[in-house]
């Protein structure tokens, strides 16, 4: 029998942070330091005499006895166990049992117990764990996982079939953070992830694989029901941008859809550059993405910074139109010059407020540095797929017809026609609605302002044909 009276223990045992216990051989405790009692969370007088299985969770009950049923001289591997506090908190602790208890004849009566408490360590490692396989900006798997799930799927395809990928892009982000900075663009990704997730199961594997890429792995799932997911997408994200508040930037996204339709013939990748490419369908193949999407982003854009306003807008879109008609333009050129008329100053977006608002009249440095809002515009929306095609004619809307304008220089007929449409409107719009304290002119004012600078700002013929439509129809 272990008596505790002929063991002799100093304060320094007593006050270790280890935990420290020691049990017989009837698995009682019959002793325990302060940290001991302390990782329990029970006063030390309670615990003695406890059976230190029943104080342990019972998941690891039997591992505990089964170290006892084995060769007591041999020292056992440690396992942790987990407590639940009296106030609900979980501690992780670390216990290692040490076969050093022993009578005169030297045989084991007892165990020395050690209990070290992990719980930091173990969120650590949690946490480590997590990083590895998630995005830290919006908490979705990352490449990594979706790269080794990719490949996991594929080696047993036909347990997971019918399987279908969802590819998804969120349009118009580099717009974001090249008007925005980075901080906005970020808001605009874990929105999209917020929305993204939602829709999809948690055996689904939902992740963002690239800057403004996401991808969805759905093992057991029909085209049909993966087709269905994306229209739920989009009304989400219609739903989303009604409501956004004034500080929020509405959100696009395109979304491709592909499934397995031949096990024997396909591989996982194969969807995926299917799903890829229906994506890519979706954001170059349809005319009104750009339209409903992109355009209305950068329209808010410009509202939010106080660029334009929707007034201006609107009294743009109606010269636009009435020019158009006037010069029965096609349609092509007619929709450039609508969406021209909205985006063309987006490069000032990217120009700090404070180096052109409030300055009247300009001076020399600050016009300078305002000028290069139509090669940062053309940047910007060049970096845009769905808007390539109009990044030369944000290039050139300061164009003038005699080529001192900017940035190019470009003289007479060689600046795009909508350009120099575009030339005239804005004028003789700052003419009667200008910015600041300036007054407005009357409309047979502003007119005859124009024509002061047919042939040298303005095309002459474009000139003649504005003031005639001005003089009949316009306000």
């Amino acid at each position: 029998m272990l008596n505790m009276d002929n063991i002799k223990f100093s304060k320094l045992v007593e006050n270790l942070q280890q935990g420290i216990g020691i049990i017989d051989e009837q698995y009682a405790i019959i002793y325990c330091n302060l940290a001991f009692a302390h990782m329990f969370d029970m006063p030390k007088n309670d615990m003695l005499g406890k059976k230190l299985y029943k104080i342990i969770d019972t998941n690891k009950r039997e591992i505990f006895k089964q170290y006892f049923s084995i060769d007591k001289k041999i020292k056992k591997p440690a396992f942790d166990i987990q407590i639940v506090t009296k106030d609900g908190q979980h501690k992780d602790i670390l216990i290692n049992i040490y076969p050093n208890i022993v009578n005169e004849t030297d045989d084991y009566i007892g165990w020395v117990i050690t209990a070290d408490d992990i719980t930091e360590q173990k969120k650590a490692e949690k946490n480590m764990r997590y990083f590895v396989f998630h995005d830290s900006l919006t908490g979705l798997y990352n490449r990594a996982y979706f790269d080794e799930q990719m490949a996991r799927i594929n080696k047993d395809l036909k347990r997971f079939s019918p399987l279908s990928i969802i590819s998804i892009d969120l349009d118009g982000l580099k717009i974001i953070n090249d008007t925005c900075g980075h901080e906005a663009g970020d808001v605009a990704l874990k929105k999209a992830a917020d929305i993204i997730s939602s829709v999809f199961r948690k055996t689904d594997v939902v992740a963002r694989i690239g800057g403004d890429e996401f991808c969805i792995i759905l093992p057991d799932t029909s085209y049909e029901v993966a087709a269905s997911k994306k229209a739920v997408l989009l009304s989400m994200i219609d739903e989303y941008n009604a409501k956004c508040e004034n500080n929020s930037i509405p959100i696009s996204i395109s979304i491709g859809v592909a499934a397995i339709q031949n096990i024997n013939d396909e591989t996982i990748y194969d969807i995926y550059q299917l799903a890829d490419s229906d994506m890519y369908k979706d954001k170059l193949g349809n005319l009104s993405i750009c339209e409903d999407r992109i355009v209305p982003m950068i329209e808010y854009i410009l509202k939010k910074k106080q660029i334009m306003d929707e007034a201006r807008i609107n009294r743009l879109l109606m010269l636009v139109n009435m020019m158009a008609d006037e010069l029965d333009l096609p349609e092509e050129l007619r929709d450039n010059l609508i969406m021209l008329s909205k985006i063309h100053d987006v490069g000032k977006a990217a120009i700090p407020a404070e180096e052109f608002i409030d300055i009247s009249p300009l001076i020399e440095e600050k016009y300078e540095i305002l000028k290069n809002h139509s090669q940062i515009g053309h940047n910007i929306i060049l970096r845009n797929s769905q808007l390539t095609n109009m990044a030369r004619l944000v290039l050139h809307h300061h164009e003038k017809w005699d080529g001192t304008g900017y940035p190019s220089g470009l003289k007479g007929y060689d600046i795009p026609i909508e350009c120099r449409i575009l030339s005239i409107i804005e004028e003789y719009d700052t003419l009667m609605n200008p910015f600041g304290s300036e007054l407005p002119l009357t409309k047979e004012k502003a007119l005859e302002n124009i024509k002061k600078e047919s042939g040298i700002k303005f095309d002459p013929i474009l000139v003649q044909r504005f003031v005639d439509v001005m003089e009949t129809k316009g306000y």
